[in-house]
């Protein structure tokens, strides 16, 4: 009788000692928060988290017309340019079982803005300083982007760039692309700190 009470304590005991346990376990999971944290790995994520926090300064256009966008504010200055396609400047690699339908652009096998037809244009710089400063850009995040349709300030399509409060993410959208044949699309540049975080792209 005395050995099963004593087998009883320790079954308890024990029990007690993995309850508690998984309590701390469980205190010591990060929680994601609605905020624009350094990493998301979902574009689903990133939108839920600019859509419902407000703290967001907005930089607002200062310049802009068909080959160029300025958007300056928040001792930030983003320049975007664009020009006129030139297949001469580029590679073009098109479908064996469809001659008239582009397979590369560059190496690129997939591609934005356009689905088998030459693109009408493309960005040929993305300049951004904080507080006189130049941000390292890498070419990579938009050389495989084609046909932005930006025009005025007014214009649905026109790039928008905001920056948290905390002065720490800077997000950049654009648009391109024609839903008339389904190569629509949107960008989303997360920069971090000062520096290029991530990229996610929104058909």
């Amino acid at each position: 009788m005395h050995t099963k009470f004593t087998f009883y304590l320790l079954f308890l005991s024990l029990g007690l000692l993995f309850t508690h346990c998984q309590n701390n376990t469980t205190q010591k999971k990060k929680k994601v928060h609605p905020d624009l944290s350094s990493n998301f790995p979902t574009y689903e994520q990133h939108k839920e988290a600019v859509a419902t926090n407000p703290n967001f300064y907005k930089i607002p256009i200062s310049q802009i017309n068909e080959q160029e966008v300025v958007l300056a504010g928040q001792d930030y200055e983003i320049q975007l340019k664009k020009a006129i396609f030139n297949p001469k400047k580029h590679t073009i690699q098109y479908k064996k079982e469809a001659p008239d339908c582009i397979e590369q652009i560059d190496g690129f096998t997939k591609f934005w803005g356009t689905t088998c037809q030459l693109p009408t244009n493309t960005i040929t710089n993305v300049a951004i300083k904080h507080q006189g400063q130049t941000i390292e850009i890498p070419p990579t995040i938009y050389t495989d982007l084609f046909n932005l349709n930006w025009e005025s300030k007014t214009d649905k399509n026109a790039p928008k760039a905001t920056l948290s409060k905390d002065k720490k993410q800077l997000t950049i959208k654009l648009k391109g692309g024609y839903k008339a044949n389904g190569s629509a699309y949107g960008v989303t540049w997360a920069f971090r700190d000062g520096a290029y975080n991530n990229r996610f792209i929104e058909r």
